[in-house]
């Protein structure tokens, strides 16, 4: 075609130059009037060029698509990198289609030998066949996903909501295989004797056929067929929540001049100028919707109205009626889950949810959400009593500062308290009539933090730089189980990417980790820890190490300073490496083995927080950035006691994000579209008396967990979780020493290296050897109280 088309093109080319040669000689002695001469040859000129620059254009076309023929697609050829991490460096945006559409199709035909094979159904030509089929799609599918959510741009959104339902359509079509799940099944039924009594292809086998069963396996043909419509719609809204959220998040900024900064530390102040300069202003602030921005201004403006200007923007993202309005999504995204869940033979979404992990019912989850909801709201009640009493101080000291006759009839300053009469008691006035709002609650926490127990967050945020934090996981890491770390140049996706070996305790080789900490226009807000590549076994009994990348949104450095952390997000640096660990000492023989139930998957992360500001450890990493002074014990003492404030409202407003993700998803039956707001109200004001002065943790248009994260009737996982680990990190302080590595590598054993070898309360009680106890939970949470022994009725069992 190629060789046609410039033979074709060098021929037009003569002609037109002979044509040209004639016109000359012609328009020299004209035989007809010139302007007639002029239109004919200009008509033949036209179509000459014509057959001139369409084969040109039809060439260059060629020539490109030679070109990206010619040059091997990166995700289809073998990662050659060191430790064979994903060739970021090679790696375009044209290359995944080609490679998602090469990796599905070669799975089917896997999947088609599976099926059609006439010999007997045995595991390894069935269950451990179909568990090594499709390996380097999952390895494609986690890079482009794991990329979509740290590093996307328009055009890979654009991507994703392609390729999303098409990938969904394709795991659809294995697990809806009638003739692939008669085989499993065949398997499934003879198991005991199949499997020759080995615990792994027991359980691999029973996981593989319960998966099949919960993806419609069993239902008739026109159920599947609509299950696979419900899917494919299902993860394009999924797509479309999680780019209209970024949006939001990205389109929003607060500008502020000198003026307006009142309240603010200097660092707060400085990230502000420099991210406002980033944006284009000059001597003006910006603070946006990224958790490093938001947080420390609710934290620490003195101007009420700018902090709930900044907060209710962040609870508006994608409400009703904005430019990215996520309330319709979520009632397609609600209405398709139900229908899924009936269609698989459950009442709501929910229990089908909640069938396949440790909770089981949504009984049981609300019992566990109720058992704790009183105590919170009790104690948040009195932390809120607290600060009404410091905001009313604040009030009655601006109104004895301000001067007299500021206006004609003396009144005082309004700002949320009833008129007070100049001769009036301060003793007589009621602080009850403060009005405070949920925009009120960071400011005046840290008020009372500071006035009660002397402490100032910012006072620790010196100590906690994040080569230093960082330093303090990886000599836990080491402490406990004996892991090193070091720094390595291998390809990443984006230049402020931190990659390292990881070393075992043998110095063997165990994975690789990412970690990319700051917040960017391309990335989703959160954190979060994912595989590249997940741990297993090749065919011949050879390791395969795990990729790892932890991905957060932590605050950025000033200028040429480093990163200091806040308290939170060194909490949250340590629970993403306890996913980071669990994933790296992951040691199953299938890839269907690697996962745990979702309300045991934090289990290991949580338990990394508990070290987090144990004295012990801080004393060897938390050092003064600029003095190099290790912190003091006053100011550990003044931390210590401040932590018992505030606790109410971190259980309440984590609570009430789990009730209001259960509830939607509980519903048995959709009909009107759901007032979102409406619903979202009723549910904790009304029925379950939250006050009006805390939100929950999130709302529903901007809940990426449940719309967009996976964590859909899950989020009280946290929760459920957090049971487990401070019954855990019991163990641990059982010995007398937290870092005893017995107890340690007791964990590693039972629990992190098992991935889903067994259920997750089988591994527990493996650890522990006994199921937990929710008394660790309550007295960390403030919320224990010590049980009343009745005296008398003790007596009365004792035999005179």
């Amino acid at each position: 075609m190629k060789t046609l088309l410039i033979i074709a093109l060098a021929i037009v080319a003569i002609v037109l130059c002979v044509y040209l040669v004639l016109v000359v000689r012609d328009l020299a002695r004209p035989a007809e009037p010139a302007s007639k001469n002029l239109k004919k040859h200009f008509g033949i000129a036209v179509i000459l060029f014509a057959a001139i620059v369409i084969p040109i254009i039809l060439l260059q076309y060629i020539d490109k698509k030679d070109k990206v023929e010619m040059r091997q697609n990166p995700l289809l050829s073998e990662w050659t990198t060191q430790f064979g991490v994903p060739p970021f460096d090679k790696i375009q945006l044209e290359d995944y289609a080609p490679a998602f559409e090469q990796l599905m199709s070669e799975q089917n035909q896997t999947i088609d030998q599976i099926s059609s094979a006439d010999n007997v159904p045995t595991f390894e030509s069935v269950i451990e066949a179909l568990d090594r089929s499709g390996e380097r799609l999952n390895e494609v599918a986690n890079v482009f996903f794991l990329l979509a959510s740290a590093e996307t741009s328009p055009e890979m959104q654009e991507l994703e909501a392609e390729l999303s339902p098409r990938l969904s359509a394709h795991i659809d079509a294995i697990t809806l295989n009638e003739a692939l799940f008669e085989k499993i099944r065949a398997v499934w039924e003879h198991r005991e004797e199949l499997c020759g009594g080995d615990s792994a292809k027991l359980r691999l086998t029973d996981v593989y056929y319960k998966r099949f069963v919960r993806n419609g396996a069993l239902l008739a043909d026109e159920q599947k067929a609509e299950l696979q419509r419900v899917n494919e719609e299902l993860s394009l809204l999924e797509v479309k929540f999680t780019n209209n959220l970024l949006a939001a998040t990205n389109d929003y900024k607060l500008v502020l001049n000198g003026k307006q900064l009142g309240g603010l530390p200097a660092g707060v102040i400085s990230t502000a100028e420099t991210t406002a300069r980033e944006m284009g202003y000059k001597n003006r602030y910006v603070f946006t919707l990224h958790a490093p921005s938001w947080i420390p201004f609710l934290t620490y403006s003195s101007d009420e109205s700018l902090r709930k200007e900044l907060y209710q923007a962040y609870l508006n993202r994608c409400a009703e009626g904005t430019e990215y309005d996520n309330t319709e999504i979520i009632n397609d995204i609600i209405r398709l889950r139900l229908r899924k869940a009936n269609l698989l033979g459950f009442n709501s979404y929910a229990a089908f949810v909640l069938d396949d992990v440790m909770a089981a019912t949504p009984e049981n989850v609300y019992d566990l959400l109720d058992a704790l909801w009183e105590p919170a709201l009790q104690k948040a009640r009195e932390e809120l009593d607290e600060m009404r009493s410091e905001k009313f101080k604040e009030l009655l000291a601006k109104r004895k500062n301000d001067k007299k006759g500021n206006s004609e009839d003396g009144d005082v300053i309004e700002l949320g308290v009833e008129p007070v009469q100049e001769n009036t008691p301060a003793d007589s006035i009621a602080k009850d009539n403060v009005e405070f709002n949920s925009w009120d609650w960071w400011y005046y926490a840290e008020r009372v933090k500071r006035s009660k127990y002397s402490f100032d967050e910012e006072s620790i945020r010196p100590f906690l730089s994040l080569s230093n934090v960082r330093q303090g996981i990886f000599d836990l890491s080491n402490r406990l189980y004996g892991v090193t770390f070091r720094p390595i140049n291998v390809p990443v996706y984006h230049n402020e990417c931190q990659t390292f070996e990881v070393l075992d305790r043998d110095n063997t080789h165990l994975g690789v980790l990412y970690m990319d900490f700051f917040p960017r226009e391309g990335k989703a807000g959160g954190a979060w820890c994912g595989e590249f590549r997940t741990q297993t076994y090749t065919a011949e009994g050879e390791r395969v190490s795990p990729v790892v990348t932890i991905v957060c949104n932590f605050s950025r450095p000033v200028g040429s300073g480093e990163a200091l952390l806040t308290i939170d997000e060194t909490q949250t640096f340590f629970h993403e490496f306890g996913h980071a660990l669990h994933n790296l000492f992951k040691n199953v023989p299938y890839s269907g083995l690697g996962d745990v139930e979702r309300d045991f998957v934090e289990l290991p992360s949580q338990i990394m927080e508990n070290w987090s500001f144990e004295t012990k450890l801080l004393k060897t990493y938390a050092v003064h950035n600029r003095s190099g002074e290790i912190i003091q014990d006053r100011l550990l003492r003044r931390y210590r006691r401040s932590c018992e404030f505030n606790k109410g409202f971190a259980m309440v407003e984590l609570l009430a994000a789990s009730y209001i993700d259960l509830d939607l998803h509980n519903i048995t039956e959709y009909g009107a579209p759901i007032d979102l707001a409406a619903y979202e109200s009723y549910m904790l004001a009304n029925k379950r008396g939250l006050m009006p002065q805390i939100e929950p943790r999130y709302r529903y248009p901007y809940f990426q967990h449940i719309f967009g994260g996976g964590y859909a009737s899950g989020y009280y996982s946290y929760l459920w979780t957090e049971v487990l680990d401070k019954d855990a990190y019991q163990a641990f302080v059982e010995t007398g020493d937290i870092f005893d590595r017995k107890t340690a590598t007791r964990f590693r054993t039972t629990i992190l290296s098992q991935g889903g070898m067994k259920d997750g309360m089988d591994l527990y009680m493996d650890f522990r050897g006994a199921e937990p106890s929710r008394e660790p939970l309550l007295k960390a949470r403030g919320i224990w109280v010590e049980p009343v022994v009745d005296s008398l009725a003790a007596d009365s069992l004792k035999v005179e």
